[in-house]
């Protein structure tokens, strides 16, 4: 089975580092910031949904001035304080031992993505996608709809943390995970339709399993 997994929020806890950059497009935007819970609700639609979230509509014009200080600031930081959730890494390769293969589909940037699954997950993925001019982001599942295409359809699972995973899972016609250890509520995820919630990691492998 192709498991497909979103990034931030299920595979590895980046809250702090999209945060802090954000605070620092604000700050030398000259605008106030917000606590750091804030920004489980900021995040999940990408990142130009981020600083509009963050902006707030009153100073939404200013976006393309915070989005350059936001980019040139989590460029260099974007792994000062992110890191593999625990005991998913080897889950992971439990399930690749078990034959299934694993990819990620995220809205963080897509050279950023390849960088944080590179130094957290040095595992063999069958792709890593990001965010690109090429394709919207998520819950669009128009890359995945092209990389079925390409490829072939194959039986497939989408794993996430909130509500816009469960949703590209579904628009895609695939079974969905929804995982608890994340930025959001486990009621978003259920009202969301997910076919199964695991509050930790290995729960991952025992639903894959029950669905081989």
């Amino acid at each position: 089975m192709l498991c497909i997994f979103d990034l931030d929020g299920t595979l590895v806890d980046s809250l702090e580092d999209l945060a802090e950059a954000t605070e620092y497009a604000l700050a030398q935007c000259g605008y106030p910031g917000h606590p750091l819970d804030a920004y489980k609700y900021f995040v999940g639609n990408g990142v130009k949904k981020l600083i509009e979230r963050a902006l707030g509509a009153s100073h939404i014009n200013d976006y393309a001035r915070a989005r350059a200080y936001f980019d040139a600031y989590y460029t260099e930081h974007c792994l000062d304080h992110t890191k593999a959730y625990p005991d998913m890494y080897p889950q992971l390769e439990k399930l690749l031992a078990q034959g299934n293969t694993l990819a990620v589909f995220t809205n963080k940037p897509d050279a950023l993505a390849k960088k944080v699954i590179q130094a957290c997950y040095p595992l063999p993925f069958q792709f890593v996608q990001g965010q690109t001019d090429q394709y919207p982001v998520k819950p669009d599942p128009a890359f995945l709809e092209a990389y079925f295409t390409s490829h072939g359809r194959e039986s497939a699972v989408f794993i996430g943390d909130s509500n816009v995973d469960i949703e590209t899972g579904k628009c895609a016609g695939l079974k969905t995970i929804g995982v608890t250890w994340g930025n959001r509520l486990e009621s978003e995820l259920r009202e969301a339709g997910a076919d199964a919630i695991c509050h930790q990691p290995q729960e991952i492998v025992w639903t894959i399993g029950a669905w081989r």
